[in-house]
């Protein structure tokens, strides 16, 4: 092989070896950018869905996360930590007793089509949270009947609740508003009381009516 041939394979040589390289540098580079963009994503995500102080809006990206990630893996795993995380704040709600905690999660799980489900059902099966899910559940028919003016009724669902779950610190007080009204004399009268505790019950205890409707009693005739 003569010189000038050894000179121009030198020659190309190089800027090839100098694009393969960089090459494999770049990609490099871009591999350690989509691993970036993933931390920060991820860690966004998690800031989000564990945000203790909107439960809906951590269920709306749980929901949202299969159309947001490819990630199937991590999709799995991170909504079964939300889920999870739900149900020790509903369970740890039911036990002090802290009803306004307990309803905004239990709504929220009712809100929700797939993991709201999970978390409905997990609530239902742990049997103190499902005692707790009674209790709500009794609530909102006495707030139906006073609704359409039942307070003997009222009292009966208040009644109910408070066995289900003693320890509701609402329970008690509503029961106690209930409880300084006679029996009304008439329907008119007692349509008139029972609009007037309402009142007094969204005063003191709003988030009671935070939901899209009040249950409607099982029987209200």
């Amino acid at each position: 092989m003569n010189d000038t041939l050894k000179f121009w394979m030198s020659a190309l040589g190089i800027p090839i070896v100098l694009a393969i390289v960089g090459y494999f540098i770049n990609n490099s580079l871009q591999q350690n950018q989509e691993a970036l963009d993933k931390i920060k994503f991820s860690d966004q995500m998690v800031n989000e869905v564990f945000d203790t102080s909107n439960v809906d809006k951590s269920m709306a990206r749980v929901e949202l996360l299969p159309d947001l990630v490819n990630d199937k893996k991590f999709v799995k795993t991170l909504t079964s930590l939300v889920v999870n995380f739900w149900m020790e704040k509903a369970k740890e709600a039911a036990k002090e007793g802290n009803d306004s905690v307990f309803e905004k999660i239990y709504t929220a799980s009712k809100n929700f089509k797939l993991e709201g489900r999970a978390l409905r059902d997990s609530i239902e099966k742990n049997p103190q949270t499902r005692k707790a899910d009674s209790a709500y559940t009794a609530e909102q028919d006495g707030l139906h009947y006073l609704q359409i003016g039942k307070l003997e009724d009222a009292k009966r669902s208040f009644e109910t609740a408070k066995k289900e779950q003693v320890e509701f610190h609402s329970t008690d007080k509503i029961l106690n508003i209930l409880k300084t009204y006679s029996k009304p004399i008439s329907d008119s009268e007692s349509s008139a009381i029972g609009q007037e505790v309402l009142g007094r019950i969204k005063v003191a205890y709003p988030y009671k009516f935070h939901s899209a409707k009040i249950v409607p009693a099982a029987a209200n005739n």
